[in-house]
């Protein structure tokens, strides 16, 4: 039951999809998140992706409403294509009320104990060691890639229904 009432002094609200959107278009188009991407020197077929993080806060003080992003890139053309393969080490967060760049914070590289980030390094990262890691049969395909021949479909039947139900806003489930 949905229930219309003021948010209490101190706590937000989590952002909806129209926000999320919104933020994303900002940050993608915003100068300074802009100059920072061209700064990365990134490959000339690579497409950035922000993936809006939408849980919770770092804090329990009061503080603005926050939108942080998950960036990624992309190699093809393809809104399906598998950007979670090839994160970028930064992470950019969005103030919610006005959509306006808060920081850009970079994450260490390299694993380990190091904290040496991208700005930490003489020369460009070396973005050509990252691996095309696709999971969508029609993309492999497409670039040319041998999709195993040897599984067979897997079919689920439930003649007798489902095994769930349906109480209103809740689903009961088998119990065994």
């Amino acid at each position: 039951m949905a229930t219309k009432q003021a948010v209490p002094p101190g706590q937000h609200v989590a952002a909806d999809g129209e926000e999320m959107v919104a933020a994303e278009v900002a940050l993608l188009n915003d100068p300074q998140f802009k100059q920072v991407i061209a700064d990365l020197q990134l490959p000339a077929n690579a497409t950035v992706v922000a993936d809006g993080w939408i849980y919770g806060a770092d804090t329990t003080e009061d503080c603005p409403r926050f939108i942080s992003f998950m960036v990624y890139m992309r190699f093809i053309d393809d809104i399906d294509s598998c950007h979670y393969s090839a994160p970028l080490p930064l992470i950019p967060t969005m103030l919610a009320e006005s959509l306006v760049l808060h920081e850009i914070a970079f994450t260490p590289i390299f694993g380990g104990d190091s904290l040496k980030t991208v700005k930490d390094l003489s020369g460009p990262f070396p973005w050509e060691q990252y691996i095309q890691n696709e999971y969508s049969q029609s993309i492999r395909e497409g670039s040319g890639e041998i999709y195993r021949q040897d599984i067979k479909p897997y079919h689920v039947s439930q003649p007798e229904g489902a095994s769930v139900s349906e109480h209103s806003d809740a689903l009961g489930h088998l119990k065994l």
